[in-house]
């Protein structure tokens, strides 16, 4: 219930942004539930979450990487996306950089 509440407050969704957001969340859980279902009762709960838990930390790991690989020959520019990503944790940062987006 608090997200509705951080889309259209905080980074100023539209209602219409608002329901795709939440559509496409309740369709994909939807469609995806028979498969971890079996998944689950075939390995066990624990494991799955364990081993896709791990495969989805590792691809955020990467692109992290990737990205410092790519600033490393500025260090200017290094410390301008470090001051970024600690300004993240606010809820307005999102609404600046999907106003950067547009």
């Amino acid at each position: 219930p608090l997200i509705s509440i951080f889309l259209l407050k905080d980074i100023h969704f539209s209602y219409t942004q608002y329901m795709i957001v939440m559509t496409v969340a309740s369709l994909s859980g939807f469609l995806f539930q028979p498969l971890w279902g079996r998944m689950a009762d075939r390995y066990g709960n624990i494991r799955v979450l364990k081993k896709y838990g791990i495969g989805i930390s590792g691809c955020t790991v990467k692109q992290i990487g990737e990205e410092l690989m790519r600033m490393r020959s500025s260090k200017d520019e290094f410390l301008t996306t470090l001051k970024k990503t600690r300004a993240l944790a606010r809820p307005a940062a999102v609404r600046d950089i999907l106003a950067l987006i547009k």
